[in-house]
């Protein structure tokens, strides 16, 4: 099953020579054709788990450069599904021993034939990461298989417990039942109370050789990094903090015993997915939602000043956007001039944040739009505030006195310090403040990040 790289292993122990050979790993077995079916093969170096219809979450150690992906129960099959992925990112410090040893591909269109295995995620994660807890792990890394030609590339699971926490890892297997060379990136999966199963850590490391237990990345942790840099809501029943969140995705996941499949891998067939969840709270409403969410745009404040220095000010910007229906999906701010849009950024899941901008002196205009899980679209009132000079009141309060500022003036976005602008929000940013002023606006964060 699995362990890191062998390269991993002798960094990790100081080590200059060559590792010594793996050593076998008790208690696997193969997996039959279509099982454990979410489980594939990254590139044919390392394992991953689709976790989302257009996601696989993988391990940082195994790299970004990913050729293939392979559903399937070899390898080298004939009988296999392979996708090319449209995008793969490892976390910006991921790496073994911190438990941020997380990597993700992003396909190109969603697997919608194969019940996912989704991140354990809020009162999950506090229920059933404790130690003892029963787990599976599933990889197409070594074993001990006596034939030669069978030792690598088949996939293979054992079923084990979690013996220890330490930092943010968790310690799975022993001795006897555990993962090995190639198995990196595989899921640690527990099935919870509905018999529906979820991963919740990526196999990472462990000492040189096989069969003495690893140290496994907790899922969970990685979950917000993965939502931003794949513009994709991998948590459909939570929100990317743990918070019990449920949407129309809510459910659909693999169930019952997913190692108990047949057939091959154009038409596997195993137990049907599981229904709409409710593990944390309760089951998302199908009742019809007609009604829009309400939207308003708290920070920065409607007729406020802000005094900065000569290059402007860096402010953030804060919606507040509520619904009494399915929730609200997504949230949209623009820095706007009349009926021209200079910037503007989404945010596709709760809670709503926006990294800070630096506005130039002048006056700035924004407006926000809210759209629910039903489709139903509500846009805020504008505001109006000024950077070093006043701002006009709100129509709501008398005015104190003339403006003395004057309009801002700027183009569409331009490219910024560190990331590509775009009119839709969209760019190769983190969290690095952008600036708007007289030559336009830079944009630094991505569209759709949590």
């Amino acid at each position: 099953m699995v362990l890191p790289v062998a390269a991993l292993c002798l960094a990790l122990a100081g080590l200059t020579a060559p590792p010594p050979a793996p050593q076998p790993i008790l208690g696997g077995a193969v997996v039959p054709a279509c099982g454990w079916p979410t489980v594939v093969s990254v590139g044919g170096f390392c394992s991953g788990t689709l976790i989302h219809p257009q996601v696989v979450a993988y391990a940082a150690h195994c790299g970004d450069e990913v050729p293939w992906i392979r559903f399937t129960d070899a390898i080298e099959a004939a009988d296999r599904r392979e996708v090319v992925p449209e995008k793969c990112a490892v976390h910006p410090i991921g790496s073994y021993g911190f438990g941020t040893d997380f990597a993700f591909c992003r396909l190109p269109a969603p697997i919608t034939d194969i019940a996912i295995t989704p991140p354990l995620m809020g009162c999950e994660v506090e229920s059933m990461l404790t130690i003892g807890q029963a787990v599976t792990l599933v990889g197409f890394g070594d074993s001990d298989d006596p034939d030669p030609e069978k030792v690598y590339g088949i996939k293979r699971f054992v079923e084990t417990q979690i013996s220890a926490f330490s930092w943010d890892e968790v310690f799975v297997g022993d001795a006897t039942e555990g993962a090995c060379y190639g198995d990196s990136g595989g899921p640690a999966m527990v099935q919870v109370a509905d018999g529906s199963w979820r991963s919740f850590a990526v196999t990472s490391w462990g000492k040189p050789g096989c069969g003495a237990g690893n140290y496994f990345s907790l899922l969970h942790r990685g979950v917000d990094w993965i939502e931003t840099e794949s513009g994709i809501d991998v948590t459909p029943c939570h929100d990317s903090l743990g918070g019990w969140d449920p949407s129309p995705a809510c459910g659909g996941f693999a169930v019952g015993d997913p190692g108990l499949a047949s057939g091959s891998w154009d038409s596997c067939a195993g137990d049907p997915p599981s229904g709409l969840g409710a593990s944390c709270g309760v089951v998302f409403d199908e009742a019809a939602d007609i009604t829009p969410p309400s939207v308003k745009i708290l920070e920065p404040g409607d007729g406020s000043r802000h005094n900065g220095g000569a290059d402007g000010v860096l402010l953030a910007v804060a919606v507040e956007a509520l619904d009494v229906g399915w929730g609200t999906d997504k949230v949209t701010f623009r820095v706007v001039d009349g009926d021209k849009t200079l910037f503007e950024n989404t945010d596709g899941g709760a809670p709503f944040v926006f990294p800070a901008l630096k506005f130039a002196t002048g006056l700035w205009t924004l407006e926000a739009e809210a759209v629910d899980r039903a489709g139903n679209m509500v846009r805020s009132e504008r505001i109006t505030f000024g950077v070093n000079v006043d701002a006009p009141a709100p129509p709501n309060e008398a005015s104190t006195g003339d403006s003395t500022g004057e309009p801002a003036t700027g183009d569409a976005p331009t490219m910024g310090e560190a990331g590509e602008s775009s009119a839709s929000g969209e760019s190769s940013g983190g969290d690095t403040a952008s600036e708007i002023g007289d030559d336009g606006c830079g944009c630094r964060s991505e569209s759709g990040s949590r």
